[in-house]
């Protein structure tokens, strides 16, 4: 096994370097150099499983199978990888000594700017295919994170659910659902939720903690609706968010893009509102 090293500036902080690369959107933009189609199932927390994915010509998943041994955000990401998948087979029968590492470094430099590199085990006949394709990657990468600087940070976030389209559309907007999953951990409770789901029409959600010392208002207008299909909505602080719903084999995918706001990290963000989503999925998987 060889090893390789490659390095960027970007005129960006880590913290938005990270987004690009973790965010399931914007990964895609920048992996398409490796494979048109690129993308990935799972998290990048420490200990998370995540398979690194395309589909080949006969409409089966290829790429490899691994795991996030290390991650310090906004720093620092070590991918173990595991295994392969070719042509929808599972491949995962490499010694552990064989496992390959691929580790993302995001260093401040000053200000405003960090230094991405990439480190990763790589086998002699890939070597001469990498050298071409990850500087390209990078400069993706770079791109889409100074990119961000002059307009709104957007956060995706992703979820599939086993149920029927009417199902989970109904679990997602009436009120007496949204009551019992709209919290992004066990000290938060949603107490009343009011919805008007017309174009035009707003929502009040109140978000309060358990003991009582605080709550809020989530409250913001509709701006588009197809039914079973998609949901534009304004917050009251003017940030848009776009939730679209997809039929697939088994069930629906939710994919949910909002402008992140300023307060709290990117990260926590990214963590609230996909704990809100998980919760979602959890109650209509067990309750509808």
């Amino acid at each position: 096994m060889n090893q390789v090293k490659y390095s960027i500036i970007i005129n960006a902080r880590p913290e938005v370097v990270w987004e690009t690369i973790t965010d399931p959107r914007k990964y895609e933009e920048w992996t398409y150099i490796f494979s048109e189609g690129s993308f990935f199932d799972g998290g990048w927390n420490q200990g998370d499983s995540i398979r690194f994915l395309t589909i080949n010509s006969n409409n089966k998943l290829e790429g490899m199978i691994s795991e996030i041994a290390e991650s310090k955000y906004p720093t620092y990401i070590s991918i173990r990888h595991l295994g392969f998948i070719m042509d929808g087979v599972e491949d995962t029968t490499r010694k552990e000594s064989e496992h390959a590492y691929e580790n993302y470094t995001l260093e401040l430099i000053n200000e405003d700017q960090t230094k991405f590199t990439v480190d990763m085990d790589i086998e002699e006949e890939y070597i001469e295919m990498f050298e071409d394709v990850w500087p390209k990657a990078m400069e993706k990468v770079k791109e889409i994170s100074e990119d961000a600087k002059s307009k709104p940070m957007k956060i995706t976030i992703r979820t599939r659910i086993s149920r029927p389209i009417q199902t989970v559309w109904e679990g997602f907007t009436k009120s007496e659902h949204v009551t019992k999953w709209n919290h992004a951990s066990d000290d938060w409770y949603c107490p009343q939720a009011v919805n008007n789901l017309v174009e035009g029409g707003g929502f009040d959600y109140t978000m309060a903690s358990i003991d009582g010392k605080v709550s809020f208002h989530f409250e913001g207008k509709y701006t588009k609706i197809i039914p079973h299909e998609q949901i534009c909505y304004v917050l009251d602080d003017d940030r848009e968010i776009v939730v679209n719903f997809s039929i697939i084999d088994g069930g629906v995918a939710i994919e949910e893009t909002f402008d992140a706001e300023g307060t709290h990290t990117l990260l926590q963000q990214r963590q609230g509102w996909q704990a809100i989503l998980d919760n979602f999925a959890k109650y209509t998987e067990q309750n509808l």
